[in-house]
């Protein structure tokens, strides 16, 4: 299994609510909680922190596809410019392991 998670410090999360202060600043959405999903897109308000999605768009979301390039595959995911991400992989989903180098997010995919 194959897992992006975004990579660096720790968000600032001044009020301990689980999602980044920034996020909520950025979208206007004080006061989520972090296990509701507020436009009901199947991920958690703190995942779509975390992901840097907006919580009032439904299709906004986190998303990462398996494409083949050349016969090899290749992950792509939709990136915020500046955000940091890692690929990770676990065969046992209870501890995972980095797969490669930091991508710097570039806004696009």
């Amino acid at each position: 299994m194959i897992v992006l998670g975004a990579s660096g410090a720790r968000a600032v999360d001044q009020n301990a609510n689980q999602q980044s202060d920034v996020w909520e600043m950025l979208f206007q959405s004080f006061g989520l909680s972090a296990a509701g999903d507020f436009d009901a897109d199947g991920f958690s308000d703190a995942t779509g922190s975390r992901g840097s999605t907006d919580p009032r768009d439904r299709l906004s979301f986190p998303q990462v596809s398996l494409r083949s390039v050349n016969h090899l595959p290749i992950i792509f995911w939709q990136s915020l410019r500046g955000k940091r991400y890692a690929v990770l992989s676990s065969i046992n989903l209870s501890s995972f392991t980095s797969t490669g180098n930091i991508a710097i997010g570039s806004g696009g995919e």
